[in-house]
């Protein structure tokens, strides 16, 4: 349950994120907004991927699209990944 209300609390932020904020930094001197939707979004994609025994898909830009931000925790859950957690 705690990673369920992870994803909710995270995707709430990303969701405000516009285009234009892609490229600011972040406290993270070596991640900008772009860097970190993506290893949020590819992390929960990956996550999933292996919970279902498959391959996890290729670097891929997320950043632009909010579709797939919701997307990625959508299949994380669907998967199992968050089951009982």
């Amino acid at each position: 349950m705690e990673l369920n209300r992870a994803f909710d609390s995270t995707l709430a932020i990303l969701a405000k994120v516009s285009r234009d904020q892609l490229d600011a930094p972040t406290p993270c001197a070596s991640w900008d907004v772009r860097a970190l939707i993506n290893h949020f979004t590819g992390t929960a994609r990956w996550a999933a991927a292996s919970v279902a025994g498959e391959a996890a898909t290729a670097e891929v830009d997320y950043a632009g699209h909010r579709g797939s931000r919701r997307s990625a925790s959508r299949l994380a859950r669907a998967r199992g990944v968050t089951r009982g957690r």
